[in-house]
């Protein structure tokens, strides 16, 4: 018999298909873990707490080479798009949600995607994060990639248009004959992309 494959979490009983159920559950189907442990549990598998909270961050470490490494090529890339969304954080200690910010940085050229979360909203996660970008940076306009691309000479920054349209769109009902013909020049703009 061959060598047997080393545990990707020392002691750990559970295959690599359960815990790779429970991550995609709770991070992609928002599936939180008491959910799934009630769901579990009416299928007679009691899955205490702690032990699947010790899970998915240990999985997280297993993970963590390789964001850094997934960063490091969209930061290579030459131009990338990056954003930010509220998410609700559940604070363990007060039981109350709070609100964080999943940054997201995206490159089109390697079609890579890399998801980081931050408490807040301020210009010290993105600056730490674009330190040694180099090429182009479009964003939805917000302030504080304005304010890094002066202090970092080597971004050069791009607003998104889609941004820029939904305010015509918006305008609709004020201006319908300037904001239709707005939304006529996006079309044939998005028909050259096409």
């Amino acid at each position: 018999m061959g060598e047997q494959p080393s545990e990707r979490i020392a002691k750990c009983e559970a295959d690599l298909s359960l815990l790779s159920y429970i991550v995609v559950s709770k991070y992609v189907d928002h599936l939180p873990e008491y959910r799934q442990q009630k769901i579990f549990k009416r299928d007679g598998v009691i899955i205490p707490p702690s032990t699947m909270n010790g899970w998915v961050h240990k999985i997280a470490e297993l993970f963590r080479s390789m964001a850094k490494h997934l960063q490091k090529e969209i930061l290579s890339s030459g131009y990338i798009q990056m954003d930010e969304s509220t998410i609700k954080v559940l604070a363990t200690k007060k039981g109350k949600a709070y609100l964080g910010y999943m940054w997201v940085i995206y490159s089109p050229a390697k079609c890579h995607v890399c998801f980081m979360y931050n408490k807040g909203r301020d210009k010290s996660f993105p600056s730490k994060l674009l330190k040694d970008y180099q090429g182009k940076l479009q964003s939805d306009g917000y302030i504080v990639y304005k304010n890094i691309a002066q202090t970092h000479h080597d971004i050069e920054l791009s607003n998104c248009n889609a941004h820029a349209r939904r305010k015509f769109e918006t305008s609709l009902t004020n201006d319908k004959d300037s904001a239709s013909n707005a939304m006529g020049l996006y079309q044939k703009m998005y028909g050259i992309e096409r």
